[in-house]
């Protein structure tokens, strides 16, 4: 016995489905065994497959910088559909935090801030000499979004290509930016301040 799709005529194996539940053909129809009423076809109007098969895309870099609060250089740190974070401060740990399952034993890790080194005195800016380890970033920027949006935060390339990175974050609006690790590889890595070392990206639901 077969079950023909009312739209394209496309045949099906009786055995390959079970009671209740749904094949979904390609041109959009849905075959169904209903235990009480038997073979069911259904049809799927080309409004509901539209709505279904929606995608999301980036929303500009320039909306995304109205989002964005305290940006150092705009011309610099907008992309198309991206805006550049960039280092405000690096820290250290310098001891153990704790976590536990209701919070009233929660202990954050104490923080220690790394100073950045000039290589001129008359540079305007320092660096960070990080050896291989763990750190904790802080960002200058602070992110605003609007109702139904999502951020995704995600290491800049040239980061990745100095064997360092941190790991990818997704905010709601409910959420704020804080400090993010930073993973620096067993070479070490030289940061600026105010460097651009992360990417952030803003998608509509």
């Amino acid at each position: 016995m077969a079950i023909i799709c009312p739209n394209c005529k496309q045949q099906y194996d009786v055995t390959l489905f079970e009671f209740d539940s749904v094949v979904a053909c390609d041109c959009g129809a849905r075959i169904r065994l209903d235990p009480r009423r038997g073979i069911v076809l259904e049809t799927e109007s080309s409004q509901n497959r539209r709505r279904r098969t929606m995608t999301t895309s980036f929303i500009s870099g320039f909306e995304a910088a109205d989002r964005i609060k305290n940006l150092i250089h705009k011309d610099t740190q907008i992309g198309e559909d991206k805006v550049y974070l960039t280092v405000k401060q690096i820290y250290s740990l310098d001891k153990k935090g704790s976590l536990d399952f209701g919070g009233s034993e929660l202990n954050l890790a104490k923080r220690k801030p790394l100073l950045p080194k000039k290589k001129l005195t008359e540079d305007k800016y320092g660096w960070w000499d990080l050896n291989q380890g763990m750190y904790l970033v802080e960002f200058n920027e602070q992110i605003d979004l609007e109702d139904r949006e999502i951020a995704i935060l995600e290491p800049r390339e040239e980061l990745l290509h100095n064997c360092s990175f941190h790991p990818l974050r997704i905010m709601t609006p409910e959420e704020k930016l804080s400090f993010i690790p930073l993973n620096v590889g067993y070479q070490g890595i030289d940061i600026k301040q105010n460097a651009r070392i992360s990417v952030l990206r803003i998608v509509k639901r």
